[in-house]
């Protein structure tokens, strides 16, 4: 059965969360689940910044760093790594000084997403652990 991490919280319970593409496996035991990278084809939105598209970016990202904890776990570093650098493509290189005032939330998960994208590009970098998931 697969969920999202939202789902997962309220219906993982006793199973084992192996993240796969976009979503959450819920499984019965601790087996390591291989599973090559994706290759997703992601078209932003050039010059555009709001929590919307940076919502977007974190998702697909997010989910490539869940799976390089994953892999990590399982004594895997060099693929861990293949997947952050997969996570970092999604970076959209945020500028925080041409964010304007957005409604809502919208600062707060565009300087999430932000905060992620940096995690990630230095632990990268070997500099820090990266990769921590800022929305939960």
């Amino acid at each position: 059965m697969f969920c999202t991490p939202e789902v997962a919280q309220v219906v993982g319970g006793q199973c084992t969360l192996v993240p796969t593409r976009l979503v959450l496996a819920l499984c019965v035991d601790s087996t390591y689940l291989p599973e090559a990278p994706p290759s997703y084809t992601f078209r932003p939105w050039p010059g555009r910044m709001d929590g919307f598209i940076a919502t977007t970016h974190w998702i697909y990202a997010n989910s490539l760093i869940q799976r390089a904890g994953y892999e990590r776990a399982h004594g895997k570093p060099e693929l861990a790594r293949r997947y952050l650098a997969l996570a970092a493509r999604f970076d959209p290189h945020i500028r925080q000084d041409a964010i304007p005032p957005l409604p809502l939330d919208g600062n707060a998960i565009v300087q999430q997403t932000a905060t992620v994208f940096n995690d990630v590009n230095r632990s990268l970098g070997g500099i820090g652990v990266g990769g921590k998931n800022r929305r939960e």
